[in-house]
């Protein structure tokens, strides 16, 4: 458990500007980057948006660090909110949001207030979810859905971790143990290799539907 915007996009970041900034940070700069668009759907209720700016902008960036060692950076696009639930309490309503997730090379995110766990009672704060309904359209499709009102800091990058080919580990240090992680859990050398690799290829694959000039934060 726990992808109106474009493409996810491959910069390749060879600027001596670049290096020059690196080497008066101390570090050093990646010469060959994945940045990824999240296309970030916030659902609504009363009028009101489940979840500000802020918290949103603390998962990317959250993300983003955890990613650093994989070459991998992440951006947001806003996504409609029309049809997203404050509440997803059933695997249908999961599947319902694969019709607003198109194959755009962009990684949907849906953010809702509450998310239940479909095998147990309760909720969690977050899923990776591949439709498997009967639209043939939809097929395939996969996205994330993140709790507002139970999300941790570092779920958006947990999730982010399953999108990429990661599985969940029994290890606290790591970031793909569920809830009950330490803080600032990263992830070991095996699976930064596994998401550099799964992040190039997922984003240089075909896609089925246009890309649209993104309007990214």
């Amino acid at each position: 458990m726990a992808v109106t915007r474009p493409a996810i996009h491959i910069h390749r970041v060879r600027t001596a500007a670049i290096v020059a900034l690196s080497l008066v940070l101390g570090g050093t700069a990646a010469a060959d980057s994945t940045a990824i668009t999240l296309t970030v759907h916030v659902a609504t209720t009363a009028g009101q948006a489940v979840s500000d700016d802020s918290w949103i902008a603390d998962e990317i960036a959250t993300a983003t660090a955890r990613f650093t060692a994989a070459d991998v950076t992440f951006s947001r696009a806003d996504g409609a909110a029309d049809g997203v639930p404050a509440e997803v309490a059933t695997v249908a309503d999961r599947d319902a949001l694969a019709a607003l997730a198109p194959d755009d090379g962009t990684v949907h995110v849906f953010v809702v207030d509450k998310l239940a766990n479909k095998d147990a009672e309760g909720y969690i704060n977050g899923v990776t979810w591949r439709y498997a309904g009967g639209k043939r359209t939809l097929r395939g499709r996969r996205y994330i859905v993140i709790a507002r009102g139970d999300a941790l800091v570092d779920t958006l990058a947990h999730e982010l971790g399953h999108m990429f080919g990661l599985s969940h580990t029994d290890e606290p240090t790591n970031l793909m143990m569920a809830p009950g992680r330490d803080d600032g859990a990263t992830f070991d050398a095996d699976q930064i290799a596994t998401v550099a690799r799964k992040a190039r290829s997922w984003a240089a694959r075909p896609r089925r539907t246009p890309s649209r000039s993104p309007e990214t934060r």
